[in-house]
């Protein structure tokens, strides 16, 4: 009779196969560090642009932007697809990001409804906020953009800006990035607080940028809810669209 070792088994005969490792999270913190610092230089270029441009044109050419409100559309326009660019050229060519690792996911058409609807209603319950403390948010906006002597190009360009680009650099930097990263490494609530905050720094003097980060917690929840960054993207498009109308129809 023959047989196997003593004590063998069939369990001892199989071959051993290690766990696979837990799969890495990304945006991981020099991601993170990485496109945030490419932002940073990509600004301080934008900014030493300007100063040359200003200065060989004796200071004609910040007073034209300060003056001509028909120019606001460019200046937010070019700002924005500046700060982009390291997210392409640092996070997705250098680091090796995909944009899925952002949250470029399809959302559902249900969460694309609700994030219409809640840009809506927080305009509208931040704007009550803003009025109450004698700061209407209207008043806010106009800061940037004042319509009153404005083409209707001009309102228009305005409003496609605020709608697209904005929203799709601010909601990368802060929810698709810093969020995210947080969110993985320190947890849900972490995440949510120290990115809204850093959002609202942002945003100017203390009852804008106190009013931006609690919009800032809305967009990162709304985001981690639904999985899709795109969800993020539209409720800020539908927040700022909701600021635009309303400044357009009061001038």
């Amino acid at each position: 009779m023959t047989g196997g070792p003593s004590g063998s088994s069939q369990e001892d005969d199989r071959p051993y196969r290690a766990s696979p490792p837990p799969p890495r999270s990304r945006p991981d913190g020099k991601d993170v560090v990485s496109v945030f610092a490419g932002g940073f230089v990509a600004f301080a270029i934008m900014v030493a642009a300007v100063v040359v441009a200003n200065t060989v044109t004796d200071g004609v050419f910040v007073r034209r932007l300060a003056e001509e409100p028909s120019k606001a559309w460019l200046q937010i326009t070019v700002g924005a697809l500046v700060l982009f660019s390291p997210v392409y050229l640092v996070g997705i060519k250098v680091r090796r990001l995909v944009w899925r690792d952002l949250g470029f996911v399809p959302p559902t058409v249900t969460w694309i409804f609700r994030a219409i609807l809640l840009g809506l209603v927080a305009h509208y319950a931040i704007g009550l906020v803003h009025l109450s403390l004698g700061e209407p948010l209207k008043d806010v906006m106009t800061r940037t953009f004042d319509p009153a002597d404005s083409r209707m190009f001009d309102r228009v360009i305005v409003f496609a800006a605020v709608t697209t680009v904005v929203p799709l650099v601010e909601e990368v930097y802060f929810r698709g990035l810093l969020f995210r990263w947080l969110a993985n490494r320190w947890g849900l609530y972490l995440g949510l607080l120290v990115s809204a905050v850093s959002f609202g720094a942002l945003h100017g003097d203390w009852i804008w940028a106190a009013a931006t980060a609690v919009l800032g917690v809305l967009l990162a929840y709304v985001y981690w809810r639904s999985g899709s960054i795109w969800t993020s993207i539209i409720l800020h498009a539908s927040y700022n669209g909701g600021g635009m109308i309303g400044i357009f129809i009061g001038n």
